[in-house]
């Protein structure tokens, strides 16, 4: 099994799981709850997981790429 490669300038917070041969490329921001499946690439400059805009609902659940 291949190990995820995360950019060391990624910006990776909270809960986030990575599947097997993931790639997340310079610059990316994944902000939790976040599931990337296996064999996936996040590019450069790519944020995800940003609160939702809904100006009274929360933001529940995970978010799934992938897999």
């Amino acid at each position: 099994m291949a190990a995820a490669h995360v950019h060391q300038t990624a910006i990776i917070t909270g809960p986030v799981e990575f599947g097997e041969d993931c790639e997340v490329m310079a610059g990316a921001v994944i902000i939790g709850p976040v599931s990337i499946g296996a064999r996936s690439r996040i590019y450069p400059g790519a944020v995800i997981g940003c609160p939702g805009e809904h100006r009274s609902a929360k933001s529940v659940g995970w978010i799934r790429i992938g897999s």
